[in-house]
């Protein structure tokens, strides 16, 4: 009896084992939503806010203190290279430029008197002929005297003879007294003859100066010709000075561009560095994102770049990156946290700007735009949405994959991951069911209806 009792039990649990799976068998699973692991190209990306910018701005800006005449261009017009875009007025720079022209033409006048030399050199030859001249003359008193103390000597004699004959009664003394007249005159002639001999030779001496005189004179003129030269010199600095600041009064466009913004319209006094218009070149216009230093390390030139935004339209227009730049700075976020970014300059692919402005739509300087800076890519390769991925009790990814109807928790492997979807490298493979955003009570095992 005992025996017949154990095998009705056993019978028994197992029709309720076999009524229980047949149950669970049939209820219906949670309810959930899969895909495919798929094979593809997956991207990842560097995203953030950025700016239209220009590589350059032109700064038109006072070029000295003085007067502006109006500035007729206003903001947005386009201006050629070389086109007149502000104007000083010029009449005071004109008259100190036609001040400094005479003052070079006043020296360079005085230069020429001074090297006339041709009445020194005149002066000099006369002066040469007239020393010659009294030297002879000097020679010739010089024998005159001789020749008048000869006669002294001999009228003397004479008077001495006729004294004697007259004491002897030999003579008269009338002849006596002829021969004292002419010894009288004979001296006196002397006398005559020394003094011009010696007022000659005074006057030579005298002349014989002259030719240092004219040659010092000479000499003083050379020193003052060095001296006009270099106030020549000078007046010429100052009057290609007037010439530089006459020519920048008229201030050119430097580049074929667009005004940006005119900071002076009516005639007024300024001074020197005041701005006046900013002008760039739009055709260069490009983006600059200010990127988190995290982020950034993986970014490099030549990344392609979805340039979007409401300024852009429903369409991103493509871009490139053509320059990281070296330094950060710290900017304050929205919370108020500081944060170390680096700017990164985006240039506009070949006639994505042209493209915008054929839908209507016209980028201009300091525009607010997005971007989204692929750095790394790969091309079929499994990958699954990123929201079938959650982090596991061991840190590790885990998905949910389908398979006979139930969900089973699997730990994969990832490679590159963006906000959209993962690469998977290991655990899943192309094909696989995987559940995506898992219920939150969902485990390993429950059965799943996908939706």
């Amino acid at each position: 009896m005992k025996k017949h009792i154990k095998w009705i039990i056993l019978l028994v649990v197992i029709a309720a084992a076999v009524v229980l799976y047949v149950y669970n068998d049939m209820e219906s699973g949670t309810p959930v939503q899969t895909v495919k692991v798929t094979e593809g190209r997956i991207r990842d990306w560097v995203e953030d806010r950025a700016m239209t910018t220009l590589p350059v701005v032109h700064k038109i800006t006072m070029p000295q203190d003085g007067r502006i005449l109006p500035i007729t261009l206003e903001a947005g017009h386009p201006v050629s290279r070389g086109q007149v875009v502000a104007q000083l007025d010029t009449a005071d720079l004109e008259s100190t430029l036609d001040l400094a022209e005479a003052q070079v033409k006043e020296i360079q006048a005085l230069i020429a008197v001074n090297a006339y030399e041709e009445i020194e050199k005149t002066s000099l030859k006369e002066a040469k002929k007239m020393i010659a001249a009294l030297n002879a003359t000097g020679h010739a008193s010089d024998e005159l005297v001789k020749a008048n103390e000869v006669e002294l000597k001999y009228s003397k004699w004479l008077v001495e003879m006729e004294e004697k004959l007259v004491k002897e009664r030999a003579s008269s003394r009338e002849k006596l007294r002829r021969a004292q007249r002419d010894y009288g005159q004979a001296d006196s002639a002397v006398a005559s003859a020394r003094f011009m001999s010696s007022a000659t030779w005074t006057i030579a001496a005298i002349v014989d100066l002259f030719p240092r005189y004219v040659k010092e004179l000479l000499g003083r003129k050379h020193l003052e010709a060095g001296v006009l030269h270099h106030r020549l010199a000078g007046a010429r600095a100052a009057r290609e000075l007037a010439v530089r600041r006459l020519e920048r009064t008229t201030m050119k466009s430097p580049v074929d561009g667009t005004v940006l913004r005119r900071l002076v319209k009516n005639k007024e006094y300024l001074t020197a560095g005041t701005l006046l218009l900013e002008i760039g070149s739009m055709g260069k216009l490009a983006v600059t994102a200010d990127i988190l230093s995290q982020d950034v390390v993986t970014v490099r030139p030549g990344n392609p770049v979805d340039v979007y935004g409401p300024s852009i339209g429903t369409k991103p227009i493509r871009g490139t990156v053509t320059r990281v730049k070296p330094a950060g700075f710290t900017k304050v976020s929205s919370l108020g946290v500081d944060q170390q970014r680096v700017p990164v300059v985006i240039a506009f692919d070949k006639d994505a700007l042209e493209g915008l402005r054929k839908e209507g739509r016209t980028l201009g300087l300091a525009f607010r735009v997005r971007v989204r800076i692929y750095t790394r890519e790969k091309k079929g390769v499994p990958k699954v949405p990123r929201t079938a991925l959650f982090r596991g009790g061991n840190g590790q990814w885990q998905a949910y994959s389908v398979n006979n109807g139930r969900a089973t928790l699997t730990t994969v492997t990832l490679g590159i991951m963006n906000d959209n979807e993962a690469e998977i490298t290991g655990g899943l493979k192309a094909g696989d069911t995987v559940v995506v955003a898992p219920p939150k009570g969902l485990k390993d095992g429950d059965r799943v209806e996908p939706m």
